[in-house]
C-alpha cells in the first residue's frame, strides 16, 4: 500500500525481510564459532611430551652402551691387574724377565685381549711383554739369539704403533718406540720418535732424559738439533734441574757446564765462556766437557 508518498509494508514481511534474516544471522555465527571451537579442541596441543619421548630414544641406547662398554673395560682391568702390574716391575728391572714370569703375565692379558681387544693401553702392554722376553735367559742365551731379539722387537714395535693409532698424542708411547729403535740400532728411527715425542711433551722430564740419553751415548755422532736442544735445556735451567740433567750426563761420563755456574767448594771459577775438553766445540755459552 502506499500513502502520502509513503511505503508501508506488511508487518509481517517486514518481519520476514529484516529481523527472520539477522534471528539466522546470529545462529548460523552461533554455530560456526561452536564448529571452531570443537575442531580447535580436537586438534593436539603442542607439549614437551613428544620431544622428551625422542631423546629418550636417542640417550637410552647410547646409556646402555656406555654402561656396557664401561663395565666391559672395568673387567677388562681387573682381569689384567695384576699382570700390568708384574710386568711393570719387569720393565723397571725390579723383577727379572724369567719366563715363567713374563708367560704369567702373558696369560693376564690374553683374559684382558677377549674382553677389550683394541685397548691402546694393552696394545702398549704387549709391547711391553715384547720387549722384556727380548732379554729373557731363554732368549739371550739361544744359538739364534740375535735373530730372536729382533723378531720380538719388532713384534714391539708393531704393538706400540697400534696403540698410537688409537692414541697418536700420547707422548710417553712416542717414548716406547724411540727406546725399541734404539736397541735395534735404527738411528734415524729413534731420533724421528723422540722427537715427536718432544713436540708433544717438550716439558717432560721424561722426553728430556731420554733425550739426553739418547745424545749422550754417542754425542759426536747426535744431530746437531738434539745437541743444540740439549745444551739450551741445560743453559734455560734453573741450579736444580741443572744437576739433574747432569746426574744423566754423569752416566756417560759427561758434565754440561756453563760459565755462569756456581762452582763447587774449592773450585776455581771458570773464566770466559764455558769450559770444553769433551767430544763437542763449545757453543755460545755451554758445552759437554769430558770428565
Amino acid at each position: 500500500m502506499r500513502t502520502d508518498g509513503l511505503q508501508v509494508w506488511p508487518s509481517g514481511s517486514s518481519d520476514s525481510r529484516h529481523g527472520g534474516n539477522a534471528h539466522e544471522g546470529g545462529r548460523s555465527t552461533e554455530g560456526r564459532r561452536r564448529r571452531s571451537s570443537k575442531s580447535s579442541a580436537s586438534l593436539p596441543v603442542p607439549g614437551p611430551v613428544w620431544w622428551v619421548r625422542a631423546m629418550a630414544l636417542l640417550v637410552l641406547p647410547m646409556a646402555a652402551w656406555v654402561f656396557w662398554y664401561g663395565g666391559t673395560t672395568l673387567r677388562a682391568d681387573l682381569a689384567s691387574a695384576e699382570a700390568r702390574h708384574l710386568l711393570e716391575l719387569v720393565r723397571l728391572g725390579k723383577v727379572p724377565p724369567q719366563d715363567d714370569v713374563l708367560d704369567e703375565v702373558a696369560q693376564g692379558l690374553a683374559v684382558a685381549a677377549r674382553l677389550t681387544p683394541n685397548s691402546p693401553e694393552l696394545y702398549v702392554a704387549f709391547g711391553d711383554l715384547n720387549v722384556a722376553r727380548s732379554g729373557a735367559p731363554s732368549v739371550t742365551t739361544a744359538p739364534d739369539a740375535a735373530a730372536r731379539q729382533q723378531q720380538l722387537l719388532n713384534q714391539a714395535l708393531t704393538d706400540y704403533r697400534q696403540a698410537l693409532a688409537l692414541q697418536p698424542y700420547a707422548y710417553w708411547m712416542w717414548l716406547r718406540t724411540a727406546s725399541v729403535q734404539d736397541d735395534l740400532k735404527n738411528t734415524e728411527g729413534l731420533w724421528n720418535d723422540w722427537r715427536r715425542a718432544r713436540a708433544l711433551g717438550p716439558n717432560e722430564w721424561a722426553v728430556q732424559k731420554a733425550g739426553l740419553r739418547y745424545a749422550l751415548q754417542d754425542w759426536p755422532n747426535a744431530p746437531a738439533d738434539v745437541r743444540d736442544w740439549a745444551i739450551q735445556l741445560y743453559l734455560d735451567a734453573d741450579t736444580r734441574d741443572r744437576v739433574r740433567i747432569n746426574n744423566v750426563a754423569m752416566g756417560y761420563k759427561k758434565e754440561f757446564v756453563a760459565e755462569d755456574d756456581t762452582p763447587p767448594a774449592g773450585a776455581a771459577p771458570t773464566a770466559g765462556q764455558a769450559a770444553a775438553s769433551g767430544p763437542a766445540s763449545a757453543p755460545a755459552a755451554a758445552s759437554t766437557a769430558a770428565q
